[in-house]
């Protein structure tokens, strides 16, 4: 018998989809971008630098003022594959029957759960099914993230990865859950969440009024797991709420927050930041 490998000819490495898909890519980020803005404040970024949001605010307030970050296409990758790691997990629990939250209707587009600021467990039917229809739960139901908003003053909006009741509908094992994946040089070292992680968490349970948070890091290259719990801490919160009312009349006013102290133009979170050519610009 002849040995298959001795008739493979021609091969090499050549662009073939790539240009076209890069394209896509870079049309789907200039979207998403648009479609983010920062007139409010997102949890997820308030842990990190407010005088980057600051400066993104007045950006948006003012077309002069806004930096257009350039779309990174191996960046775009790496978001991918983040919200297919947020699909899968949303998913397993959603068909676990532990996962709050909205829930649109495949076959009538309805959702289901929007009415409650902590979601529902998932629907078995919808009211549209006609009784020849056997599908029912995950296979009906798609899932859709609790869309959270404070009091203006706080400004405040956002959307969290979920709630779970390891008990149906039991409060005292409830909490809301966040997903993130890192690489395993950053996870054999994970000894505690970042504290941004852990603002970003206090900030959907002051909204949700769950007092449990979780925040689930898992290994995106060996897929090993850790899970942290996250107690609801009313100190933490105030000062939350606080920073952020005075944030938001800072804005208000046409101010931006002084660089933090403990900030370096090369050192992280500024080394990569786009806005460092304004904030460390020679005068």
């Amino acid at each position: 018998m002849k040995k298959l490998s001795d008739l493979v000819c021609g091969v090499k490495e050549e662009e073939v989809s790539l240009p076209k898909y890069n394209t896509f890519l870079e049309k789907k980020g200039i979207e998403g971008r648009e479609k983010r803005g920062f007139l409010h404040f997102h949890p997820s970024a308030f842990g990190d630098c407010v005088r980057k949001m600051a400066l993104q605010y007045h950006g948006e307030k003012n077309p002069k003022l806004k930096i257009e970050e350039p779309i990174d296409v191996k960046f775009m990758r790496i978001c991918d594959a983040g919200h297919a790691f947020h699909d899968r997990m949303q998913r397993d629990m959603a068909a676990m029957g532990i996962l709050r939250g909205c829930w649109r209707c495949r076959s009538c587009g309805k959702t289901l759960g929007e009415e409650s600021k902590i979601g529902i467990l998932l629907p078995e039917k919808c009211g549209c099914l006609k009784k020849e229809d056997k599908r029912r739960g995950i296979d009906l139901f798609e899932y859709q993230e609790i869309f959270l908003k404070s009091d203006p003053e706080f400004n405040f909006k956002g959307n969290t990865d979920g709630v779970i009741d390891l008990i149906p509908n039991d409060e005292n094992s409830r909490s809301v859950i966040d997903f993130k994946s890192i690489k395993s040089e950053r996870f054999a070292w994970l000894k505690k969440p970042e504290l941004k992680y852990v603002i970003q968490v206090m900030i959907y349970m002051w909204l949700t009024g769950v007092k449990k948070a979780v925040i689930y890091y898992e290994d995106k290259n060996l897929h090993h797991v850790k899970e942290f719990y996250i107690p609801y801490n009313e100190t933490l919160v105030e000062q939350i709420k606080k920073n952020a009312k005075s944030l938001k009349i800072m804005l208000e006013k046409g101010k931006i927050p002084k660089i933090p102290q403990d900030y370096e133009e090369k050192k992280v979170p500024c080394r990569w930041c786009d806005y460092k050519k304004i904030c460390y610009r020679k005068r």
